[in-house]
């Protein structure tokens, strides 16, 4: 498990320094877009990208466009600068926005991400939970209680909480909860003279969601699953009991507090 970094906690720089995943900026734009793993990730980037015209380059580098994210932009001299300018200025002068999803569906699609992971015996996984990678399947509750146990501001970014120490520093102009968000990103776009993205639905499209089951289900928390779950993944709600709930509540209390979610997610089992 990594360590804990210490930090100024006053300074701008470092508090944005560890922070993770880092915003991906335009200078240009003074366009500042924030967003968390399994949070709507990938169509809040691919909006980004069509903002700032590198969303033909993205898709035609990757059909994933983190990887362009990662490997071209983050890279760039047009980010560097733009961080710089950012970091220099503390955010100011920025339309600052962040994507924000329902930490109780979030946590499932974490527990999806999770599977996916042991599956590959991903290193991140021993590194998080210190696990042998001999127990193949676990049960949504066995997940959340591992969360419990780990520094959940510093560990894979797929399962971290949403907020992020640098956010004390500044004041975000629009915080967009994800199932919200193809509406208010057009709003901004109207509101900001942005560019006008054309077709929000093939934006938002993602080929790595799990697929639901439509049927009827029962409360499936405390039964353990293997990544091949994600073929046919029961509702968000049925991975709860009023116990879990407040598992959750209790992980993420600040990304609760802070973007202002329901404390509530169902009727208790």
């Amino acid at each position: 498990m990594s360590k804990e970094k210490k930090i100024d906690p006053y300074s701008f720089k470092e508090l944005y320094n560890v922070s993770s995943p880092i915003p991906v900026l335009n200078f240009n734009k003074k366009l500042a877009v924030y967003f968390s793993a399994k949070s709507g990730c990938t169509f809040t980037v691919k909006w980004f990208f069509y903002q700032i015209d590198h969303l033909n380059a993205a898709l035609d580098f990757n059909h994933f466009v983190h990887k362009y994210r990662w490997q071209v932009y983050l890279r760039s001299d047009q980010f560097i600068k733009s961080q710089d300018n950012f970091i220099n200025n503390k955010g100011k002068g920025y339309l600052k926005i962040k994507v924000v999803r329902n930490p109780f569906e979030r946590a499932v699609s974490s527990y999806m991400h999770f599977l996916g992971m042991l599956e590959e015996k991903h290193p991140a996984l021993n590194n998080n939970f210190n696990i042998d990678y001999k127990k193949m399947s676990y049960s949504f509750a066995e997940f959340l209680n591992m969360l419990k146990d780990i520094n959940i501001n510093n560990c894979d970014i797929h399962w971290r909480r949403q907020f992020q120490l640098v956010e004390r520093q500044f004041q975000f102009d629009h915080i967009i909860h994800l199932k919200n968000s193809k509406k208010e990103l057009l709003s901004i776009e109207e509101t900001y003279n942005l560019k006008k993205t054309l077709d929000i639905e093939k934006l938002a499209h993602s080929g790595h969601h799990s697929k639901k089951k439509e049927s009827d289900g029962e409360f499936c928390g405390y039964k353990s699953f293997t990544f091949e779950i994600r073929k046919n993944r029961p509702s968000y709600k049925f991975f709860y009991n009023h116990k879990l709930e407040e598992s959750i509540r209790t992980i993420y209390n600040l990304d609760f507090e802070k973007y202002n979610f329901d404390l509530a997610y169902l009727n208790p089992h």
